[in-house]
């Protein structure tokens, strides 16, 4: 129990299955506004180590190419 235990401490998403789990390290950056949605100006919302980003505006997730130009008004 201990080791599932630390396993969910310092992970970030585990989605386990019958014949398998896949798991995922914690972002490196998470941005949320003020009614806690993923939310950040003109750069990724979320990252991560290995540069995976999501970008995403007052919570709506955005493809790169219109989540990189938004900048704070």
């Amino acid at each position: 129990m201990a080791i599932f235990t630390g396993m969910i401490q310092s992970c970030g998403w585990v989605m386990a299955y019958k014949n398998m789990c896949f798991i995922c390290e914690r972002p490196t950056k998470l941005s949320f506004n003020d009614q806690n949605r993923l939310h950040a100006d003109g750069e990724p919302a979320i990252e991560y180590a290995d540069g995976f980003k999501v970008y995403s505006y007052q919570g709506t997730t955005l493809p790169e190419k219109y989540g990189k130009v938004l900048t704070k008004q």
